[in-house]
C-alpha cells in the first residue's frame, strides 16, 4: 500500500514543539514592546516638560525679566494640561487668557500681534494624552496633585513587587537636599485645573520657589498602571538647575529610581 502523504500524516512531535517556541518568542516580545511603550512614554513626556522648563528659563535669561511660569487643565482632551510663561509684570490670569487665545485661533497663530500681550507669553506645552491616537503618548500622563495618580503608581503588585519609594533614595532621604520636595504642595500642575505658578528671577535667573512634576504610566484605557514606569522633575528653591528622575517600574524593570 501507498504511503499516506505529508498532509495525511499531519505534524510530527518536534514540528508543533518548533511552533509553540516560536509563538513564546512572539509573545514574549510583545510584552516586551510593551513595557518599553510605556517606558518611552513617560521618558520621553519627562524630557518635553524639562525642555519647557530651560526653555521658560532661556527667556529670562534673554530678556532680564522676572518670568512666570503658569500651569493649568486636566486631561480631558477639552480642556488639556498647559504650560505657558509670560513676563511676571502679568497676572496669571491674563498669561493663561492669552495663551488660550494662541492655541485657539489659526487666524491668531497666523498673526499673534492681534492678541493683546501675545508677545510677552509664549505656550511650550498643551497636551491630551487622552486626546491622541499616539500609542507611546497614551501610555504616560502628569500626576495632579492631590490626583493620588503618584500613590496608585506606587502601589505593589500581587506578587508584592513596589516600585522603590523615592524619599528612600539620595538625595531625597533625611537630612538631603530634596527631602520633603515630593509633596502635593509643590507639585507645578494643580488638580482640577486650577492654576498654578512658579517665578523665575530675570535678576538672579534662578527658580524662586520649589516645585515638582511628576510622570506616571498610565494603560490603554487611562488608568494609571500600579508598578509602571514614573518619572520625576525637581527645582530647587533659590536654584537655576533641572533635576530629572526616572523609575522603569517592577512591570518591566528593576524598580529603581535613578537621576538621568
Amino acid at each position: 500500500m501507498p504511503l499516506p502523504s505529508r498532509h495525511e500524516r499531519g505534524y510530527s512531535l518536534v514540528e508543533l514543539l518548533l511552533v509553540l517556541a516560536i509563538m513564546g518568542i512572539l509573545a514574549g516580545l510583545g510584552v516586551s514592546m510593551l513595557g518599553n511603550r510605556a517606558g518611552s512614554g513617560v521618558r520621553g513626556l519627562t524630557d518635553t516638560l524639562e525642555g519647557c522648563l530651560a526653555e521658560a528659563h532661556r527667556a529670562t535669561s534673554a530678556s532680564g525679566r522676572d518670568m512666570s511660569i503658569v500651569t493649568w487643565g486636566t486631561w480631558d482632551p477639552a480642556a488639556p494640561l498647559a504650560l505657558a510663561y509670560g513676563d511676571a509684570a502679568l497676572t496669571n490670569v491674563q498669561i493663561q487668557t492669552t495663551a488660550q487665545g494662541l492655541m485657539a485661533s489659526p487666524v491668531i497663530l497666523a498673526n499673534p500681534a492681534t492678541l493683546p500681550y501675545s508677545q510677552t507669553v509664549a505656550v511650550p506645552f498643551s497636551f491630551s494624552s487622552r486626546g491622541t491616537t499616539d500609542p507611546v503618548l497614551r501610555s504616560a500622563h502628569i500626576a495632579l496633585a492631590n490626583s493620588g495618580d503618584w500613590g496608585t503608581a506606587m502601589q505593589a503588585l500581587a506578587s508584592g513587587q513596589q516600585n522603590q519609594d523615592i524619599t528612600t533614595v539620595t538625595p531625597f532621604g533625611a537630612g538631603q537636599i530634596f527631602n520633603g520636595v515630593v509633596t502635593d504642595a509643590n507639585n507645578l500642575f494643580s488638580a482640577a485645573g486650577a492654576v498654578n505658578q512658579t517665578l523665575i528671577s530675570g535678576f538672579t535667573r534662578r527658580f524662586t520657589t520649589p516645585f515638582i512634576i511628576e510622570i506616571v504610566a498610565q494603560a490603554p484605557n487611562g488608568l494609571v498602571l500600579a508598578g509602571g514606569a514614573m518619572g520625576l522633575l525637581v527645582v530647587q528653591a533659590n536654584g537655576n538647575s533641572i533635576y530629572k528622575f526616572y523609575n522603569p517600574g517592577v512591570l518591566h524593570g528593576d524598580g529603581k529610581w535613578r537621576r538621568i
